[in-house]
């Protein structure tokens, strides 16, 4: 497996290189003082795919590799998500910043995290992390996910990232909207 992503490295530097990369890099996520990164890259791209199928893909306007905690940083997050047999787009996440773990291919993302999907719902977050095996999205802080003039809030979601089957854990309030005749509250 960690050849695997090696090799998905590889191709992302020599795509990287293709694309032409920027003299300039802005500042790691975060790094601690003083370390310098193994690897820097601008404009990253990177896809997963699964028996031929397009899970998603990931682009970042630079990411920064640190060999010594074994960890990718990124900044200007986007990832878009597809169905399951990988030729139509549900939803894409943005982000400021974010973080990819090279083994398990999970990310956080954190700073003014935005899902939108193709259907027009969308969930507000911090902090978000993708746990790639379970191709779910999973998050401990304060959630807003809207659905026209349906507002949920509360804090903790997993959810699949087409935001069709999700689970809010705590403190949850709502809005819902039907059809502009009524407004009913939620409160736990």
């Amino acid at each position: 497996m960690a050849r695997l992503w090696l090799r998905r490295l590889a191709a992302a530097a020599v795509l990287v290189i293709a694309l032409g990369c920027s003299g300039e890099s802005e500042k790691p996520v975060s790094s601690s003082e003083g370390e310098q990164p193994l690897q820097t890259f601008e404009q990253l791209l990177l896809r997963e795919t699964e028996g031929g199928r397009l899970r998603w893909v990931l682009r970042a306007d630079s990411a920064q590799h640190f060999g010594e905690r074994d960890e990718t940083l990124l900044t200007g997050v986007h990832v878009d998500f597809y169905n399951a047999t990988g030729d139509t787009l549900r939803s894409w996440l943005t982000a400021e910043e974010g973080q990819v773990d090279r083994e398990t291919r999970n990310l956080v993302a954190q700073g003014s995290v935005l899902i939108e999907t193709r259907e027009g719902q969308t969930l507000e977050t911090e902090q978000l992390r993708w746990d790639n095996e379970r191709g779910k999205v999973v998050s401990n802080h304060y959630v807003r996910l809207t659905d026209g003039d349906t507002v949920i809030e509360g804090v903790g979601i997993e959810s699949d990232p087409g935001l069709k089957a999700y689970t809010i854990h705590s403190h949850v309030n709502g809005e819902f909207h039907d059809g502009g005749e009524g407004l009913d509250e939620l409160e736990p």
